[in-house]
């Protein structure tokens, strides 16, 4: 039997969960949820912690750390054919490029999903800070747990789901689960986790307001996972329930997006034992702890930021040893004017290796100014958008008839800005930059309408969930977008 602590946390909460596994049963003792406080620190998580460490009855635990929202970035990766020895060092060169900044000490793990021979791999890529993985291990040191792996947010529900329905182990599929003021996205490839994204909830909004933002994230999420997997559909969209909150927001955004939402009762589930619980209906946010449980037990989980995937380490051969041990036997016996002769000529040749290298440094030396300035011009040639151009796009998309113009002005479709924000990618490698875009609109409509008008082939709308204030007159509702804006390489000198 394996006794687990499984912690993880947000920017509001801490979440623990005290757990047992034995002969396929995971029994449940103890889960408990408690306010941060303050921002996330070492002093405010181990605070928080405490107390619930201390309800916890005694013994030895593995502690399994879950760690996801802002703490790490996950995507869709192709790799192109290496060997298999060469792939987590061409994952890592690849995630230094294709994530937003570059962390040349950063944590990285990642999943395979489609391994075709001779062709690209499909990896699901994650990474963290390296003082992420610090703040991991001091936390738990204060709280005297042992601690064994850190896990991805999202791995431990996509293994529920595929315990609550083992028809989610082939094809490709969504699954949603409630988190507080929140709902985790986690997308299934032949029962792997391949996405996974955390989406807020509007704050003291009603069951309709909240069906329309999570339905507006899921479209997004579908679309992202159909295309990062190339994959023609999405075959089923499930929702792990605990209460009666969880059953209706399900039913209610299967009906928004006019498709079937399958729903999977936590507090069912073969294999899970929850008599210990005085209740179950706040379960859900403890989905991700419970699925990890059962792969940390059984040695099947996806992603460790304690372990990541690395080349494997050459062995040494039978031969090798065999030739030390001659070589030893030719010293004894008075060869030992052979291996002087060959330590000479390694010595010789790494003198002038030195030579030559010491004459290179030099010469980068007097080229490094030339050098950065050719970067900064890249840099410059990589970002580089008319920003004057986009402006007046943007201008012109949102509003394309001037307010004196009464016959064509469309009042209700009317949008207003209060804020715009430019700024050029972050990274050495960026292209591109982002419009930060904020105002209201009269109609909550007109906000997807706009999404739709303003986005393109080189323009991706990232919508944040609109804020409804009635006394806000007329623009009852606010709004807040980012426009990200790539520039492309074809066709630039």
């Amino acid at each position: 039997m394996s006794d687990f602590v499984l912690l993880d946390w947000d920017t509001r909460q801490v979440r623990l969960l005290a757990c047992s596994h034995s002969g396929g049963v995971l029994s449940v003792r103890h889960a408990e949820s408690a306010p941060l406080e303050d921002e996330v620190s070492a002093a405010s998580l181990i605070a928080a912690f405490s107390p619930l460490v201390k309800r916890v009855s005694g013994g030895k635990h593995k502690a399994v750390l879950v760690l996801g929202g802002r703490d790490v970035q996950s995507r869709i990766l192709r790799i192109p054919p290496v060997p298999a020895e060469e792939l987590p060092d061409m994952v890592r060169l690849r995630a230094g490029t294709e994530f937003s900044t570059a962390d040349e000490t950063a944590i990285v793990d990642y999943l395979p999903l489609l391994e075709p021979e001779d062709e690209p791999a499909t990896l699901l890529v994650a990474r963290t800070a390296e003082n992420r993985l610090e703040l991991a291990k001091q936390v738990c040191g204060k709280l005297q747990l042992g601690l064994q792996h850190i896990s991805l947010q999202g791995d431990g529900i996509a293994s529920l789901a595929i315990a609550g329905n083992e028809s989610l182990a082939r094809g490709t599929h969504l699954v949603a689960a409630c988190r507080n003021d929140g709902v985790d996205l986690v997308g299934l490839y032949d029962g792997k986790l391949a996405s996974v994204r955390a989406v807020p909830l509007p704050k003291d909004g009603d069951l309709a307001t909240q069906t329309k933002a999570v339905a507006r994230e899921i479209r997004r999420t579908i679309a992202a996972l159909a295309s990062g997997l190339e994959a023609s559909q999405i075959e089923s969209l499930v929702w792990l329930t605990a209460n009666e909150h969880d059953q209706a927001l399900a039913e209610s955004c299967g009906n928004e997006l006019a498709r079937k939402m399958v729903a999977v009762d936590l507090t069912s589930l073969p294999g899970l034992r929850l008599n210990d619980l005085e209740s179950t209906d706040t379960l859900a946010p403890f989905a991700n702890l419970l699925g990890t449980a059962i792969m940390a037990d059984e040695a099947k989980l996806g992603f460790d930021f304690l372990a990541p995937r690395k080349a494997p380490e050459p062995k040494k051969p039978f031969t090798m040893y065999a030739l030390a041990g001659t070589l030893a036997a030719i010293v004894l016996l008075g060869g030992g004017w052979l291996i002087h002769s060959s330590v000479a000529s390694i010595e010789s040749k790494a003198d002038a290796a030195q030579a030559q290298l010491a004459t290179l440094r030099n010469d980068i030396e007097e080229m490094s100014d030339e050098v950065k300035q050719s970067q900064q011009i890249q840099q410059w040639h990589n970002t580089n958008v008319n920003w004057l151009d986009e402006l007046d796009r943007i201008a012109v998309t949102l509003r394309p008839e001037p307010l004196d113009n009464h016959e064509k002005f469309d009042k209700e479709g009317d949008v207003i800005l209060t804020r715009i924000n430019v700024r050029q990618a972050a990274g050495k490698n960026g292209r591109g930059g982002t419009v930060e875009l904020a105002g209201g609109v009269r109609e909550f409509s007109v906000i997807d309408e706009m999404e739709q008008r303003l986005g393109g082939a080189d323009r991706e709308v990232q919508q944040k969930p609109a804020i409804e204030d009635p006394d806000a007159k007329p623009y009852v509702w606010s709004f807040q977008n980012d426009i990200v804006v790539t520039t492309p390489q074809e066709g630039r000198s």
